[in-house]
Order: structure tokens, then C-alpha cells, then sequence
């Protein structure tokens, strides 16, 4: 087989992005390896050797800024990356596809991608592009007249959020993920729940004001507590055109998980419960007093306000 080029050749061409930090893909011989069998599935599904960017993050990035020309993005990595590469795609309709090779894998698994490294590799070549939709998340800082002008915004797949769960994602550090995978995000939450502290929230759903006195807002386009594992009773649809605000409204340790056990088995749409509120809404506003760190995709940001929109049918995606 021969090498995959590393500058297009011409627009259109596949171009598959491995990212070198995700932690299945940290170990160079490894990454090689998977590299060409994806390159090998890229071919066998469009007859072209596909265009590689697999060395750095910025190599990455410089490719990904051209996949809106892109045939097929093949994108291996955690939910991070494929949050990169969403930013890129959404509105162009160029599929992707998933090799889940990061620490949680959330997207991938919300969407059936096999989690096995060879299932989701052949699924490449045999899988159906589909809608889905993608978040887009805004934040910034409060000002004495209200929100003030926002300081950041990008795509999201999976979920945004105010509260403890930002606090948690900040503490799963990439040492900590490299080290325990999925058990970094465990041993985060074991810490943080040490230093719970319910704060007020104040949310805007499709213009109807809650207020709510809580421990976490999460604004989610799909994903489970424990991907493949454990989800909430109403599974979270990536293609409903909505966004789900989920609120635990709990003062401590104990309340909180009464709280997740709450939005783990109703299933009613919506449903105000003693320690939980489940919603619908295509736009969602947050501010939190006092303030409350931000997560967007498990990327840690500082801000007082937090907004989300639902992107319908946003990117399509190579499914089974």
C-alpha cells in the first residue's frame, strides 16, 4: 500500500486526522498501525488513498481548516478531536467518521460506533451517513447591566454545562486520563464531591425562566453517565432537533445522587421531580450566582454566563 500523502493533492480528497495526544493513540507504533488500516477502509469505500494529518496537533488543525472540500474526514481520537473537527464540518455536509481512540468516547458510543478498534474501522467502509445534530455554545462574563459580551464559542457534540460537572472535567487532567482512562473522570468526581456547593441558577429555555438552587446544569446533545453502560431511562436523541437541560437540584452528596438516580429512571417529558428537572429546548441561557466554572465537551472554561443553541441535522456521521 502506499503512503497516504500529507498535503492534498487536490480539493475533494478523504483526509483522515489522527490526533498524536488521545490516549489510544499515544504510542507511536500503535498509531502507525491504525493509521494504515484506516487508510486501507478510506479506500475500499471511495478509491482514493486518503491525506493524512496525524503528527501534531497543528498538523491537525491546518488539514481540518480545509475538510469542508473533503470527500469523507476520518477522524481518531477522543470527543475532543471530533469536536474539532465538527467546528470544521457542520452545515457542509461531508461525513465522518468515528475511530474512538480517546479516553470516554461519549459521541462515538451515543451514535452506535462500535467501540472495538477494528469494528469501528471497518464501519468506514460499510456504514450510512446520517443527520445529526450539533450544539453551539457560547459564555462570558457578567457585567453590572447583565451578561456582557461573550469571551468564547464553539461546537459542541456531546454536552456543555455549569457546575460541578465543569469542576470534575477540570480536575480529569490529560496526566490523570493518560494514566486511568476513564477512571480519571471517577477519581475527579471522588474529590469535587468533597466541595459541593449548591449555587442559584438562572436558566432560559426557549424563553421560559427557571430558577432553580442546584449543584449542576447540563445542557446535552446525546451521551450516557458511563458510556455503553449507564444512561438515563430516556435515552438523549443526537436527532431530535433539541438540546436536554438537566438540572440537579440537590444541596449535597446524598441529594445529588438521589438526583441522578431521578433523571436516570423518569422517563417523562418533561419532569420537575424533587431533586431533578429534565427539559427540551433549542436555546438555553445560564448564569449561576455565585459563579460557576463551564465545560464545553469536557474542556474547561471560566464564566459567569453560559449559552447553548441546538444546531439540527448540523453534521453527518458515518453510522451503522
Amino acid at each position: 500500500m502506499p503512503d497516504a500523502p500529507k498535503l492534498a493533492p487536490r480539493p475533494g480528497w478523504p483526509l483522515v486526522v489522527a490526533n498524536p495526544m488521545a490516549s489510544g493513540l499515544a504510542d507511536a507504533d500503535r498509531r502507525r498501525r491504525m493509521v494504515a488500516s484506516i487508510v486501507s477502509a478510506v479506500e475500499r469505500r471511495t478509491g482514493r488513498t486518503p491525506v493524512v494529518a496525524d503528527s501534531t496537533a497543528e498538523d491537525a488543525r491546518a488539514a481540518l481548516e480545509q475538510a469542508r472540500d473533503a470527500e469523507l474526514v476520518v477522524v481518531a481520537g477522543g470527543d475532543g478531536t471530533i469536536r474539532d473537527a465538527a467546528e470544521h464540518l457542520i452545515g457542509s455536509g461531508v461525513p465522518m467518521a468515528i475511530v474512538p481512540a480517546g479516553t470516554a468516547n461519549v459521541f462515538g458510543a451515543a451514535l452506535g460506533v462500535p467501540r472495538g478498534i477494528k469494528g469501528a474501522i471497518d464501519l468506514i467502509a460499510t456504514g450510512r451517513p446520517t443527520s445529526v445534530d450539533v450544539g453551539r455554545a457560547t459564555w462570558g462574563a457578567m457585567t453590572d447591566r447583565g451578561p456582557g459580551e461573550a469571551t468564547g464559542s464553539r461546537a459542541f457534540v456531546v454536552a456543555c454545562g455549569l457546575g460541578f460537572d465543569a469542576r470534575v472535567m477540570a480536575g480529569a487532567t490529560p496526566e490523570l486520563k493518560r494514566q486511568l482512562g476513564f477512571g480519571a473522570y471517577v477519581v475527579s468526581a471522588a474529590r469535587q464531591s468533597a466541595r459541593l456547593r449548591p449555587v442559584d441558577f438562572r436558566i432560559e429555555a426557549d424563553g421560559v425562566l427557571h430558577e432553580i438552587r442546584g449543584l449542576i446544569v447540563l445542557l446535552a446533545n446525546c451521551g450516557q453517565i458511563v458510556p455503553r453502560l449507564v444512561g438515563p431511562r430516556r435515552p438523549i436523541d443526537p436527532t431530535d432537533g433539541f438540546l436536554e437541560v438537566i438540572v440537579i437540584r440537590a444541596s449535597g452528596r446524598t441529594g445529588g445522587i438521589v438526583g441522578l438516580a431521578e433523571v436516570l429512571v423518569h422517563d417523562a417529558d418533561p419532569h420537575l421531580r424533587r431533586r431533578s428537572v429534565r427539559l427540551r429546548a433549542r436555546s438555553v441561557r445560564v448564569t449561576a450566582d455565585p459563579p460557576e466554572p463551564a465545560q464545553v465537551d469536557g474542556d474547561h472554561h471560566e464564566a459567569d454566563w453560559l449559552a447553548a443553541e441546538c444546531v439540527p441535522a448540523g453534521l453527518r456521521v458515518i453510522r451503522p
